[in-house]
Parts: structure tokens; sequence; C-alpha cells
């Protein structure tokens, strides 16, 4: 007879989906298109003095009367945003969309596993808030799973197609390219 303990298949399903957002939140070197240019000596000071513990002073407060996309017409953070963050585990690849209607999609995708999200999204200065109406997939192994039900990203437009995106829960950054509209 063996003295070993099986763990719970619960936490076991809890471990993977963690393993999947941690990887998917590693903070990422500069994964920029062969056309961005490099940050000038202003642009690397303004981050390095960036208190981190609080949101960035830009604005992306919504638009009365354009749903949520930003006031300042200078960044529209509506569209179909891409990240890929390269790990020791392998390539982590996000997909995040977000419709001028307040609704977002994201895709979470490493080594042949997915995760789905979908929901409402609110911004509130350079915090956009995500609410989680649906999670997929709803099972792993026949059990049923449960998920992160909101989250918020801190948001830093780097130009009008890229943004720095930090997540302060988790302690990371990763920047996103804007590939859609």
């Amino acid at each position: 007879m063996s003295n070993t303990r099986r763990l719970p298949s619960a936490l076991v399903r809890g471990l993977i989906v963690l393993a999947i957002i941690g990887l998917s939140c590693q903070f990422v070197t500069n994964l920029a298109p062969g056309n961005r240019q490099p940050l000038d000596q202003d642009q690397q000071n303004q981050q390095q003095d960036q208190n981190w513990d609080e949101p960035p002073d830009q604005n992306l407060e919504p638009d009365q009367n354009q749903g949520n996309q930003p006031n300042n017409g200078a960044f529209d953070i509506v569209g179909i945003w891409d990240s890929q963050v390269e790990t020791s585990q392998g390539t982590v690849s996000t997909r995040l969309i977000l419709e001028h209607t307040g609704t977002f999609s994201q895709t979470v995708t490493w080594n042949g596993l997915m995760t789905l999200d979908t929901g409402e999204y609110n911004i509130i200065g350079n915090a956009v808030h995500f609410t989680v109406t649906h999670h997929e997939p709803t099972e792993f192994q026949d059990q049923p799973m449960s998920w992160v039900t909101s989250f918020t990203y801190f948001v830093t437009p780097i130009d009008a197609t890229s943004m720095q995106v930090e997540d302060h829960i988790m302690n990371t950054s990763w920047t996103m390219y804007k590939t859609g509209p």
C-alpha cells in the first residue's frame, strides 16, 4: 500500500487555470513590428518615473456620445488587440476584442489549451475593468470549472496601434498591438 495522496481534481483544475493565466501575463520584452521606432529618452524617463501603483495620467475616459471610445481622439481602444509572449514553457497568445458597445471577448492560448472570456468592459481613467459573463471551458476532465468574474487592466497608449497593458494583481505588463478595427 502506498502512502501517497492524490490532489483533489478541483485543486488540479484550479492550478492548471492559474498556470495558464500566469503564463499569459509574463512580462514581455518589446515584440514590436519591424517599423516601430524605439522610445526616445523622454519616453524612457517617463516610464522609469511612472508610479506603477497608480493608473497612468493619460485619460481614456469614454465620451458620452461615442460609447466606450476615448474622448481625446488620440487613442481608440476599440478594436482587435493581439499579443504573443515567449515563455520558458512556450508561446502564450492573447486576442482581446473590445467592441464599441462595451462588450469584449478575450482568448488565451498556450500549448494547445485555450480559454475564452466574454462580457462587458468599462473605462475609468486608464483602467479598463472587465466583467466576465461567460467563460470557456466550463468543464475539465468532466468536472465543472469556476473562473474569475472580473479583472482590470491599466492601459498606457504607446501609439495609435500599440499599448502597454498592466495587471496589478498579477504584477505583470505586456504590449498589445491593434490588428483590426
